[in-house]
């Protein structure tokens, strides 16, 4: 498996401030349901040394640009029976 370093940009915060840039080294990209639907969707996996949020911000990937629409909680408890680096993953809609 091949990882990468995802650039997240312009995230809200709750108190209405912007993370400007957040990167994340060992990401994992997968495709989620039909490249070819409407919205395209892609799964970012999350390494486990990344405790940080990433619900709402902007990716720009292979020349489209991807919004953060959910992310999974971390699994904590059970990251002694992952055999894998990665304990959450975000979904992410293509824009453009």
């Amino acid at each position: 498996m091949i990882t990468t370093t995802i650039e997240f940009v312009n995230r809200p915060n709750a108190d209405g401030t912007i993370t400007k840039k957040t990167e994340v080294n060992g990401c994992l990209i997968a495709q989620n349901g039909s490249p070819t639907g409407r919205r395209p969707e892609i799964l970012i996996h999350l390494p486990r040394t990344f405790e940080g949020e990433v619900d709402g911000a902007w990716v720009n990937l292979e020349g489209h640009s991807y919004h953060v629409i959910g992310t999974t909680i971390q699994a904590k408890p059970m990251d002694a029976n992952k055999p894998t680096p990665w304990n959450r993953y975000c979904i992410a809609e293509r824009i453009i």
